[in-house]
């Protein structure tokens, strides 16, 4: 809604936060009351009703100025030109990911469908985890960082450097753990989309800074520009999905090594010639990313050989797969001096803060911040 949009680009997450967190309270609460009331399938709608309305009421309450709810003609031109841009951006990009599995329903069979829906929502459990938790922060504190005088190339390069050392070595890990992962997660029944999942992952590599392309192109004055990339490389990778679908499911897998880069490298030369972005910069935003990865994923290889070994079964090697790839991250880190250390040293202070009774985590958080220097 308006006012919801308003206090993102304010940067009140906090009052966000809190006005969600009790519409979510209120919705469980109500939700759970009703269905033992034996309101059956209407207890979550009405829950959800009645939450929402509540988170509402508290953001009317929290801005004061209703003022934003009368109608105004101000400035439509800019309003209608940027929606249609925007929307039609967003049209695009929900039809492609919706078509390979229209396709595969076509071509080959709904088992296809569902080996490649349920491989393509498990390769995604990063995006959705990370990366659209932080998608409403991202363009407001662009904004933000432009207003007090910062330099847009200097942000995005920033931004894909922390982004790259969390993305790679979680793909990269889910990748060589795939086996242990869905075995126990789906059961056996599902290990069909292991080699999907891997292709899938490694394919995903390129998509480092995919969540910072539309912000960054808005923040830019370039809006029309993320129109104009989807129709560049959505409609040859569909035409790549389409003619792989006759070799089955796998091959739909293994044309996203094709077809994910290829977007992605379209994405960069806008971004990159709006902003004056050299390969050279990309390189030095992303060699301390590669190094992190490096280690974390000798971390993973080492659980591997200890299986491979017979060392330990499947469980416990999810488990040292974990806390190797873990530790050979925070080494990665250390060792390449990476910038995410001082994000996570201020982090760590600003939950020390808030929670003094954690003296370890304030301890923890001064370490990273001597290694980072």
């Amino acid at each position: 809604m308006t006012i919801s949009a308003l206090l993102r680009r304010d940067m009140a997450f906090g009052v966000l936060a809190r006005c969600n967190l009790i519409g979510t309270f209120i919705t469980a609460v109500l939700s759970v009351v009703l269905a033992a009331l034996g309101y059956s399938f209407m207890a979550p709608i009405m829950g959800t009703l009645v939450g929402n309305a509540v988170v509402v009421v508290l953001l009317v309450v929290r801005w004061g100025d209703l003022r934003v709810f009368l109608p105004s003609f101000g400035g439509y031109r800019d309003v209608i030109g940027f929606g249609a841009y925007s929307t039609s951006t967003v049209i695009i990009n929900v039809f492609y990911n919706m078509a390979p599995q229209f396709i595969l329903a076509r071509v080959l069979d709904f088992t296809a469908v569902g080996l490649y829906g349920r491989a393509s929502n498990v390769t995604q459990v990063f995006e959705r985890f990370v990366i659209q938790v932080v998608n409403p922060v991202i363009m407001p504190a662009i904004f933000a960082q432009i207003r007090t005088g910062g330099d847009l190339k200097r942000i995005y390069l920033n931004a894909v450097e922390l982004i790259s050392a969390v993305q790679w070595p979680f793909l990269i890990t889910f990748a060589l753990m795939a086996d242990q992962i869905i075995l126990l997660w789906f059961g056996p029944t599902w290990t069909e989309i292991i080699p999907l999942i891997r292709l899938l992952c490694l394919a995903s590599l390129s998509l480092f800074a995919a969540c910072l392309t539309y912000p960054v192109l808005v923040a830019a004055g370039r809006i029309r520009d993320t129109l104009t990339s989807s129709l560049i490389s959505l409609p040859p990778s569909l035409l790549v999905v389409f003619v792989s679908s006759f070799f089955g499911v796998q091959a739909v897998a293994a044309s996203a090594l094709l077809t994910l880069p290829f977007q992605a490298s379209v994405a960069l030369y806008f971004v990159s010639k709006h902003l004056a972005i050299s390969p050279a910069d990309l390189y030095r935003a992303t060699v301390k990313s590669g190094v992190v990865t490096f280690c974390s994923t000798i971390g993973v290889l080492l659980s591997a050989v200890m299986a491979e070994f017979g060392w330990v079964g499947p469980i416990a090697q999810l488990l040292l797969g974990g806390f190797f790839a873990a530790l050979g991250w925070i080494l990665g880190l250390i060792v390449s001096k990476h910038p995410l250390l001082v994000q996570m040293h201020q982090a760590a202070k600003g939950i020390a803060l808030a929670a003094p009774w954690l003296p370890v985590l304030g301890q923890w958080g001064c370490r990273l911040g001597e290694k980072a220097s």
